[in-house]
């Protein structure tokens, strides 16, 4: 469903749902050129593998936050129409923004390949338990902000202006 879904939005376009990794790979690419400072002691090509794997991760968090403002309030009838209950709304909720990590994650995984290929190891086994724990953050997070604004609904603005205030900062932090 999450496949679908994601490719009716890119529906018309001649790249589809690779929007979503060439978008990242543009984004990270221009801040990787415009920020890295060449006597920091790192060489772009590692400052570009910090970066992107920064920002593919917050990007998976920031979504899980803002995405979730109105989860309850916005797919009620979704949920009913698809006989979901709360935790399977939630858990497709959740499909959806796995679905656009892994599209990323093929992304960071290609980056580390052609710049980086002594990086892969038994370290790399580490990337289960990672997405195990953040896919668990994710939904706890997700519960808990549409959770919060279900009794205040004015949050839904203030965190979706707040995330998008970090986004800025942290693109201009690096």
């Amino acid at each position: 469903i999450s496949y679908l879904e994601t490719k009716s939005d890119y529906e018309g376009t001649a790249l589809g749902i690779f929007w979503i990794p060439v978008s990242t790979l543009l984004f990270t690419a221009l801040l990787g050129l415009v920020f890295h400072a060449p006597s920091a002691g790192h060489s772009l090509t590692e400052f570009y593998l910090y970066l992107v794997v920064g920002y593919v991760v917050w990007n998976f968090i920031s979504h899980s936050i803002t995405k979730s403002t109105n989860i309850i309030q916005g797919k009620f009838d979704f949920a009913i129409h698809n006989s979901l209950t709360l935790v399977g709304l939630f858990g497709k909720m959740l499909g959806d923004r796995i679905f656009e990590l892994g599209l990323n994650l093929v992304l960071v995984v290609l980056a580390v390949l052609f710049l980086s290929p002594g990086n892969f190891g038994l370290n790399t086994l580490l990337l289960i338990p990672f997405l195990a724990l953040l896919s668990a953050t994710s939904l706890a997070l997700s519960y808990l902000v549409n959770l919060l604004t279900i009794f205040y609904p004015d949050f839904e603005n203030i965190i979706k202006t707040a995330m998008r205030n970090a986004t800025r900062l942290s693109g201009m932090a690096r």
